[in-house]
């Protein structure tokens, strides 16, 4: 029953915590353990109080260090770093206005020297776990701007922009991201080529509704068709979705397949390959019926077009008719090309 004992049994779990983590993990909850059974014999005073909310801090059980810290910042004599563990515990939580109120206490009072990178990382997620999501990102590039090695951070702030459909600055996120970190992965790489898809997009409906709009940024397909190009290489077998966006990017560069000296058909293999992808097993899931109509009818166009071979693209644009009737290229080729040449074998 002897208190001190507990507290230096509880120093020494501390020093000797190994850097596994499974091995960390059991090593400090048996600190938190022995420090709580110290105060238990001696007494509770702020400073052990503190002291105990040091160790569960590193123990994640976040429930406890909540009740603790919060308790603890009644006290007109506790230490301002309180509030840094009623955020942390507070986010674990679930408790986003609590981690907010508490995180920014800490930062506007705590001092520049005492804040850290981590920090400004935390309160950003938080913002944006509370949709505040323009804030959160801003929050997030003060962590970067106080730390430029925490890369993982354009992480976060490419997954936060990339909810908001900020595509371009998501898509420019997601490559610092891919370049930087080490913990970047291939889902990373293509949602980068997803935002700048995304984002050319935009631009390219802007142009079309208004005149005055600024002509779509063609590097952004470039940096698309990289991207999808990446994720391609990497992965063990081909992934239709990867192969279907791909594929939608090219598409755009192809130029006017009304013009058949324009239109250059690069799409063309990427959409073959989407096709023997999907119907692969005979049939095709119903969700992706459209766009596998999509793809039917690309090649369709580019069997009318390009091969100047009508009996090709009508067979084609039957079988995208029988996916997607209402495709609206399925609709145009049958009310003016196909209408004459295939409306007796049309279903």
């Amino acid at each position: 029953n002897y208190g001190p004992a507990y507290r230096e049994w509880a120093e020494t779990n501390l020093r000797e915590a190994p850097k596994d983590p499974t091995q960390y993990d059991a090593k400090v909850k048996q600190a938190a353990e022995n420090y709580k059974k110290y105060i238990s014999l001696t007494d509770y005073s702020v400073e052990s109080q503190m002291r105990y909310a040091d160790f569960v801090y590193r123990t994640k059980d976040y429930t406890t260090l909540q009740k603790v810290a919060t308790d603890l910042s009644a006290s007109a004599k506790s230490n301002l770093r309180v509030y840094r563990y009623i955020a942390t515990a507070a986010y674990g939580n679930k408790d986003y206005p609590t981690a907010e109120t508490a995180m920014t206490k800490w930062i506007n009072e705590a001092g520049a020297k005492r804040v850290l990178p981590s920090d400004y990382l935390l309160l950003g997620k938080t913002q944006i776990e509370e949709k505040k999501d323009s804030l959160g990102v801003q929050t997030l590039r003060k962590a970067l701007t106080l730390d430029t090695t925490q890369v993982d951070l354009y992480g976060e702030i490419a997954g936060a922009l990339y909810k908001q459909k900020k595509f371009a600055d998501a898509a420019s996120a997601f490559y610092t991201y891919g370049q930087k970190s080490r913990s970047a992965q291939l889902n990373d790489h293509y949602k980068e080529g997803y935002s700048w898809f995304e984002a050319y997009k935009q631009q390219y409906i802007a142009a079309q509704n208004n005149k005055t709009a600024p002509k779509p940024d063609s590097t952004f397909l470039l940096r698309a068709d990289s991207a999808f190009t990446y994720v391609e290489r990497k992965v063990a077998t081909p992934i239709a979705a990867v192969i279907k966006m791909h594929a939608e990017v090219k598409d755009f560069e192809d130029g006017d397949r009304n013009d058949p000296k324009a239109f250059k058909g690069l799409a063309k293999p990427l959409y073959e390959q989407y096709i023997q992808l999907t119907t692969a097993n005979g049939t095709v899931a119903d969700n992706l019926k459209p766009d596998v109509a999509t793809a039917y009818a690309y090649l369709g166009n580019y069997a009318e077009y390009k091969d100047n071979d009508h009996a090709k693209a009508l067979d084609y644009f039957n079988k995208a008719k029988d996916l997607d009737p209402t495709n609206a290229q399925v609709v145009y080729y049958f009310q003016t090309k196909g209408k004459a040449a295939g409306g007796a074998k049309s279903k």
